[in-house]
């Protein structure tokens, strides 16, 4: 992807630098997530693309261009969505560390039940709001070479 011009950044230095300090962290906090599994890395890692396309052109060009992010942020950005192997292991990796805390480290039932309804939302999330990738045949690999 082409860097960003700066027509985006805008012109008060207080702002660009308050923006490029919240796309960093979120940035770490995304990386971190990516090793700690069960937490989302989605959420923290719009906010580092958002932040930093209003911040810095450079740190956005990074960003979407990185070998673990890049592809990602690309087939989100396109709407082609997560292949269903994803969707699968952030569902039963997110849901067994849900499920283990309330089943094992809460007591109040009110957020044992808003624990589980999380896994619900998660699952209603994953099943019919983020499109699923499709996966591409050797066939259609070749085709996309060829052109």
């Amino acid at each position: 992807m082409k860097p960003q011009t700066t027509e985006n950044v805008p012109l008060n230095p207080v702002v660009r630098g308050l923006l490029f300090a919240l796309g960093i962290i979120s940035l770490v906090l995304a990386s971190v997530t990516v090793v700690i599994r069960g937490i989302p890395t989605t959420p923290f890692l719009l906010m580092a693309v958002a932040c930093f396309s209003h911040s810095s052109p450079r740190m956005h060009s990074y960003i979407t261009n990185h070998k673990v992010f890049g592809p990602f942020l690309a087939d989100l950005k396109s709407g082609r969505g997560m292949s269903i192997k994803a969707k699968v292991r952030i569902f039963l990796i997110a849901s067994l560390s849900i499920g283990l805390t309330a089943v094992f480290l809460v007591s109040a039932l009110w957020l044992r039940i808003f624990l589980f309804s999380l896994i619900v939302v998660k699952a209603i999330v994953l099943i019919w709001i983020i499109p699923t990738k499709q996966e591409s045949t050797p066939n259609e690999l070749l085709k996309l070479q060829d052109e």
